[in-house]
C-alpha cells in the first residue's frame, strides 16, 4: 500500500520539534506533494487530503470553489487556505485556541476531535478520549491512522507535529 509507505516516510523527520507545521509539510505528509493521492480508505484526496464532508464545508463558506476543477494543484491550494480558515471557526465556537498548531491538529483529527481532547485528561491514551473510528484498521490490518496511535492526549497536544509517531 503505496499510501501507507508514504505516510512513513513523509512522518519521519521533516520538521524537528517545536517547530510549526507550514503548508509545505502539510502537504508533504498528507500526499507527498501529489495533487493526484487517494486515501483507499477515506474520501480522503488531492494534495492536503481532504474530505468530501471538508469539501462541503468548504463550499458552504466559499461556493464559488464549487465550480472550480479539484483536480487542478491550485485549486487544491484554494481548498486547503479555505479550509483553514473554516477549522478556525469552528475551534473558535468551540472554546480551543485558534494557532498555526491547533488548525493543524484539527486537520488531523477535526475540530471536534480538538475539542474532545481540550478538557481530556491529559494522561489519557488518545484511543480513550476520541471516537473508535479514527483508529480503525484498512483492509491489510494497518492502522489508517498510526500518527494517532500508542500517544496520550497530552503527546498529542504538544507536539506541534500531529503526523508524528511515538
Amino acid at each position: 500500500d503505496l499510501y501507507f509507505k508514504l505516510m512513513e516516510q513523509n512522518a519521519k523527520g521533516i520538521k524537528q520539534k517545536n517547530t510549526s507545521l507550514t503548508d509545505s509539510d502539510v502537504k508533504k505528509r498528507e500526499s507527498n506533494n501529489n495533487p493526484l493521492a487517494k486515501n483507499p480508505n477515506t474520501s480522503a484526496g488531492g494534495l492536503y487530503q481532504i474530505t468530501d464532508a471538508a469539501k462541503t464545508d468548504i463550499i458552504k463558506f466559499k461556493p464559488e470553489l464549487k465550480d472550480k476543477d479539484y483536480n487542478l494543484p491550485e485549486v487544491q491550494e484554494e481548498y486547503r487556505k479555505v479550509y483553514k480558515e473554516v477549522l478556525s471557526n469552528q475551534l473558535k465556537s468551540k472554546g480551543v485556541e485558534v494557532n498555526v498548531d491547533n488548525i493543524n491538529k484539527a486537520w488531523v483529527i477535526g475540530a471536534g476531535g480538538m475539542n474532545m481532547l481540550k478538557n481530556a485528561d491529559p494522561n489519557l491514551m488518545l484511543k480513550d478520549v476520541l471516537p473508535e473510528s479514527f483508529f480503525a484498521l484498512d483492509k491489510n490490518g494497518n492502522s489508517i491512522n498510526p500518527n494517532l496511535e500508542n500517544k496520550t492526549v497530552n503527546d498529542f497536544m504538544n507536539d506541534p507535529d500531529p503526523y508524528s509517531r511515538k
